[in-house]
Order: C-alpha cells, then structure tokens, then sequence
C-alpha cells in the first residue's frame, strides 16, 4: 500500500513519465503510421504540424475532410483511446498550436472543467437522491468523448477528437464525405443479442420488456444518423440533437443555416406532401418566436435571407408538394404580418425561381402571372417611398417582363404589348439600357417581331439626330443570337440598320464586330449586302 502510495506521488510529479494511453506495446512501436489521405490544396500546418502531433498524442483513425464550399473549412476527425485520452490530448494540441501560432484565432468546445464535477454533486444533493453519499459520475465522460478545435486560419480548421464508441454512434464521416464516397460509411444494423431480446427471466415480464424497449430505442437513435430520416418520421428533438452535434450549431439562426445547407444536398427521390410538410415544419420549430428579434437590423437579413434561400430549396425540389402560392404565404405574409419592409432583395429571387419553372402552354403561364400581381400588390400596399419606386428599378422591371414570355414554346401574355406601351409612356426622358435590352429580349423569345421594330423605331423616347442612344451593339447582338434568318432578313431588308446613319449613332468596336457577325451570318459569300455593309462601316 505504501510503495503503491509512493509510486502515484513519483508518476505525479515526474513530467517524464508517460500516461497509458501513450505507451506503446513493442508490436505497435514496430507499426508504421497511418496513411493519411489529404485533400486537394490541403495547407501546410495540416499536414506539417496538425496531423504528426495528432500521432505522437496517440490518436488514430486520422480523416480529413473538405468542407470549404460548404462549411469554409477542413474537418479533422481522430479517434481516441478514452474521453480522458481526448480531453488530455485536447490540451497538449492546444498548447502546440498557441505556440506555433500565436496569430491563430483558437475557439474550444468540448472540455470540461473540474467546477462542473462540483456543480453536479450539488445538484444531486439538492435533489437528495440516494442520499449525499451518492457519488457523481464524472460528467466528462459524456462531453470530453467529442472535443474540437476551431483554428480559424487557413480557411478554417476543425480539429475533432473523439473516443471510437461515440464515433461510432455519431458517424460524423457519412455527414462529411463526398456524395461519391457516402456509401463507404453508410450505417449497418447490428441485430440485438439473445440476451438482450429474451432478457432475465426473475427480472419479471414489465421489466425485461421496458429494458428491451429502452435499447430497442437507443439503438434506433445511434443508428438513423440521416437527418433526413429523423425529419420524415417527425423526431425533431433528435434532429435538434444531431444539428447541435455534427454542425456545432448554438442558436437559433446557425440551425437554420445548418437545415438549409443540409436541405441543399437532399435529393427528394420520392417528394411527397408529407416529405414538405416534415421539413417545413423542423424550419418552423428553429424559427424565432419573438418577432422584436426579427426587426433588429443585426439579425434582420441573416433571419430573412436563410428563409428566402430554404423556401426556394423546397420549392425547387418540389414544386408541386410546395408551389409559389405557399411561397407567398410562408414568406411574403409572414414577413409583411411581423412588422418588416418587402424590398427588393425579397422580390428578385423570387421572381428568378418562378421564372425558371417550365412553362408548356398558355393557362400555366397565365397563372404565373397571377402569381406576379398577387405579389406586386404586398408591395404596392407600402407607404414608404423607397418601396413605392420598386417597379420602377431596372432589375425588377427586366425580370417582369421576361416573366410575361416564354422561350420554348413560344408563347406570351395578351397584355405584353400593354406593359411595353405604358413603359414607354411613362418613363422620364430616357429609358435605361438594361430596360431596352429586357424588351428586346422578351419580344424575341416571343417572336414578336413586328413589335420589336415599333419599339425599336418608334416608341423608345426622345431618339433625335446626334442623340441616339439606343444600344445597337446590344440590339444587333441578340437578333444574331436567336438564330432567327427570318428575323436577321427583316432587320437588313426593312432598312432598320439605315438609321445608325439617320440619327448619326456611335459606331464603336463592338457595334462593328456585330455588324460583320450579322452580314457573315446571313451574306457568307457577300453577295447581296456587301454595298450595304460597306456604307455602315465606313
């Protein structure tokens, strides 16, 4: 007892002395090390310093994983011997990367220190328990089984230590591999043993069938690491659970960051109402309750801007399950019914996503449009004078007019010609080059052609000799580009391109690279319009 006493005091105050978890048996000092697999453009610390001190710590199994696109960083992950293993190794790597970069930014997560021992054995006694003896179990063997460091440099660094039992239960790596490598770490059931199905039978019947339940249960949990298995069968606390775990996500907004991210890379091979439904609803329940945090400028557009981008996603992935009209209710309503202003940056991307839906005949295109003005009218509502221009910004106008047409088939709206007169009529002296170049654009995939030419000719405002400022270049450009001979026929024929010299237009570089493409598209050989060609660019 003394020489044991003796010998504890000696490991404790000789530094030299190695703990267990870093003594090598003979057979493994004869190993070689790991390979490690790094990934394209890895930095240097990684591989130089990270992983050769991650080694002599003794940990194993070392991966990396690129998550720079997504995550903006690389994601270290190393098995440890036990929770304590990774806790000290945690502090030894720690000490390391503070030495060698003293520049680094370092946050820590994980670690426990001893006042939470304290602080759960005064719990415990409060709530007298099996009485004050009851010892407390160290609550590090829970936390300190997953540490991190988050070295933010080198495009971020995230550095995981955890012990094989919770790296088997978290399986961290199907979350961060390729699509193309998912399969390798896709999660088999174990059947349960004999024992744990049967049970003891002088247990009695209730309590070997709430044992088997209770591991049935815990069972089940470990292994449905897909979130989106956890989203269908409507186990929200668990999916909280595994947010907070895999993408170390604390409040509110960074899970719903984290849910669009993770939504982003779902594939909904069979979409179903209930699919949309689920997903909606774990958004929902990450959504802040209190609409006053939503009005502080310091959270407004992060909150809003992660729900413009969910609500697409879903919309995109099923369109028919979740249509703009649901769209319009979760976002638009909501946002206008808490008190916040609908601005252009709400409108433009919905406009983009309900354009890129296919259009294959006139109804449907007609109930886009519905959709449009159902829109419009949230905004027209506003008092404030910055919304009441919305329709008259340059973006939003271009992107109301192409969602009046369609390209293939061809097809448009009844009140096209309407929309383009009252543009016209109404602008202020001039209108912008992005606003022409919209007009030309949607009269050309709508093959209206003998609107295009009065637009072009007659209806731009304020054309005079020595002031023309229509965009030839520009118009010349799309005409050759729509592949139309009958279109790029008309233009030369009808004498449109005489008016560069009528109004005295400024012909640049480009407006002559245009006209050389337009008569070599439709003159090879320069037959027919070489005289033609040659006046122009003189």
């Amino acid at each position: 007892m003394f020489v044991a006493r003796n010998m504890k005091q000696a490991i404790r105050f000789n530094s030299t002395i190695k703990p267990w978890y870093l003594i090598k048996t003979p057979l493994e000092q004869k190993q070689t090390l790991e390979p490690i697999t790094y990934p394209h453009n890895t930095p240097n610390s990684i591989k130089d310093i990270i992983v050769p001190e991650l080694q002599n710590l003794g940990l194993t199994d070392i991966k990396i994983f690129d998550q720079r696109p997504l995550h903006k960083g690389l994601y270290i992950l190393s098995t440890g011997k036990s929770a304590l293993h990774c806790s000290k190794s945690f502090v030894e790597l720690n000490k390391v990367l503070k030495d060698k970069f003293p520049n680094y930014v370092l946050q820590k997560e994980g670690i426990v220190n001893p006042n939470d021992t304290r602080k759960a054995q005064r719990r415990l006694e409060r709530r007298n328990i099996n009485s004050r003896s009851r010892i407390v179990d160290d609550p590090r063997g829970d936390k300190d089984s997953w540490v991190m460091i988050h070295c933010k440099a080198d495009d971020g660094i995230f550095i995981n230590m955890i012990t094989e039992q919770r790296r088997q239960q978290l399986n961290l790596e199907e979350l961060w591999a390729p699509d193309e490598e998912k399969y390798l770490y896709e999660r088999k059931e174990e059947p349960m043993g004999e024992d744990s199905r049967n049970g003891n039978g002088e247990e009695g019947d209730i309590l070997s069938g709430l044992r088997r339940l209770a591991y049935q249960r815990r069972h089940f949990s470990t292994t449905a690491t897909n979130i989106n298995d956890l989203i269908l069968q409507e186990r929200y606390e668990e999916a909280n659970e595994w947010l907070q775990q895999a993408y170390h996500a604390q409040n509110s907004l960074l899970k719903l960051e984290a849910i669009t991210e993770i939504l982003s890379k779902v594939k909904l091979s069979l979409p179903t109402k209930m699919a949309v439904t689920n997903w909606k609803a774990f958004f929902d329940n990450n959504w802040p309750r209190d609409p006053s945090k939503l009005n502080e400028f310091s959270t407004l557009n992060g909150y809003w801007l992660i729900r413009l981008k969910f609500l697409t996603l879903l919309n995109t992935l099923d369109p028919i399950n979740y249509d703009c009209t649901n769209f319009i209710n979760d976002y638009f309503l909501l946002k206008k019914s808490m008190g916040c202003i609908l601005g252009k940056k709400d409108l433009v991307p919905f406009l983009r996503t309900l354009i890129a839906q296919e259009i294959l005949t006139k109804e449907a295109l007609d109930k886009r449009n519905k959709i449009v003005v159902d829109t419009l009218k949230l905004f027209n509502t506003l008092e404030t004078s910055a919304e009441s221009n919305i329709l008259s910004n340059t973006e939003v106008m271009s992107l109301l007019l192409q969602s009046m047409v369609e390209h293939n088939p061809p097809l448009k709206l009844d009140a096209l010609h309407e929309v383009v007169d009252h543009i016209c009529s109404t602008a202020p002296k001039y209108l912008s080059s992005h606003v022409i170049v919209s007009i030309v654009k949607v009269l050309i995939d709508s093959r209206d052609w003998n609107k295009l030419f009065q637009f072009w000719d007659v209806q731009i405002p304020n054309i005079k000799p020595k002031t023309d400022y229509r965009p030839w270049a520009r118009f010349i450009e799309l005409i050759v580009d729509s592949g139309e001979a009958p279109l790029m026929q008309k233009l030369i024929i009808e004498d449109h391109l005489l008016n560069i010299k009528r109004y005295g237009a400024l012909i640049n570089e480009n407006t002559r690279e245009q006209l050389n493409r337009l008569f070599k598209t439709i003159d090879p050989e320069a037959t027919y319009y070489k005289e033609l060609k040659d006046y122009l660019l003189q």
